[in-house]
């Protein structure tokens, strides 16, 4: 019997953990399905364990107005018509057009954002005729009242749950963001000063690259903490997995985009999670019980330094964490996706 075949369409500002996200469905699924994944950037950190996958790499430039351009939407027809599929999964809106027009199969759309401003929303919504089902890693069903060009379907995103966690035995936080301006990590650093007063060693590995890191690095020198901050830039997964393993909290700044995935890895390896209040985070953050979700400055330092005061409690916040993220591992999330294929 011949497999069904998918082809999974990736934008080139696709972050790297929504690269990872769809690598770990592509692997989960391969033993079920021949997959092609087509994308706009090279990633070779991306890992692909299954004879039944194969990437396709387009060139093009980092330019929106080729979403228009007759050449990228001939490549991306062609890739359909070579390839065969079954079902096809878009990434991003920059597909959705000729996927609507061109393609005669199951069309999926994934979303990988938690959270959404309204402008992001018409013009999803408005790309997506021709489309069967929206994939949403959110359960919120106001949201999905905004949707009428498509059927909106609730998954959450997965993690690769791994058998290690960490001991929870030091003061190292972890923090995985954009370095922009939108992503309070300016706050987390306010908070850093408060708990070195009592907590010297205190240290936040942070991993990510942006516009802003030059005045996060001066605004880090200005208060003296440059031992308390460190940043990594962009790392591999081992090493962010080292990382995990190494820290005993998970700071998440802020998850409009992908960084849910992250945070979603943290809970994974038993970090408590403290992020700053948000709605869509109610059913993956259980106040004071896998974690915080703080309103100001100083509730994020007072939490951080609550958790450091009181081992016992850290542990048995971190053995919280590892149980709630159990609901996102990839065998168990598998079904539902194979539910719409």
């Amino acid at each position: 019997m011949l497999m069904k075949k998918i082809l999974i369409y990736v934008n080139y500002t696709a972050s790297y953990s929504v690269d990872r996200e769809i690598m770990i469905l592509s692997n989960v699924l391969s033993s079920l399905y021949k997959i092609e994944i087509v994308t706009l950037k090279k990633n070779d950190d991306i890992y692909i364990n299954s004879k039944n996958i194969n990437i396709k790499y387009l060139k093009y430039d980092n330019n929106i107005k080729f979403i228009n351009d007759i050449k990228f939407n001939n490549d991306i027809k062609n890739s359909y018509l070579e390839f065969k599929p079954d079902v096809v999964i878009s990434t991003s809106i920059r597909f959705n057009k000729c996927i609507s027009n061109e393609m005669n199969c199951n069309k999926l759309f994934w979303e990988h954002f938690h959270a959404y401003d309204s402008n992001y929303i018409t013009s999803l919504n408005s790309s997506l005729g021709g489309f069967n089902k929206l994939i949403v890693p959110s359960n919120n069903k106001e949201l999905y009242k905004m949707f009428n060009n498509v059927e909106v379907v609730y998954i959450p995103n997965m993690i690769d749950l791994q058998e290690s966690i960490s001991k929870l035995d030091n003061h190292n936080i972890l923090c995985v963001s954009k370095l922009i301006d939108d992503k309070n990590i300016d706050k987390v650093i306010d908070a850093i000063r408060i708990v070195k007063e009592t907590y010297d060693d205190v240290c936040v590995h942070l991993v990510g690259e942006g516009v802003f890191r030059s005045k996060l690095e001066e605004y880090i020198d200005t208060n003296g903490l440059g031992n308390n901050i460190i940043f990594y830039g962009i790392l591999t997964n081992k090493e962010i997995s080292e990382l995990y393993l190494n820290c005993s909290i998970y700071i998440a700044t802020n998850i409009i985009n992908s960084s849910a995935l992250a945070l979603l890895d943290a809970l994974g390896y038993g970090l408590p999670v403290i992020t700053f209040k948000d709605d869509n985070l109610t059913n993956i953050i259980n106040n004071g019980i896998n974690g915080y979700q703080v309103e100001s400055v100083n509730e994020l330092s007072k939490r951080i330094s609550e958790l450091f005061a009181d081992h016992d409690e850290l542990i048995n916040m971190g053995k919280c964490a590892r149980e709630s993220s159990l609901v996102f591992d990839k065998n168990r999330l598998t079904s539902e996706w194979v539910k719409l294929l």
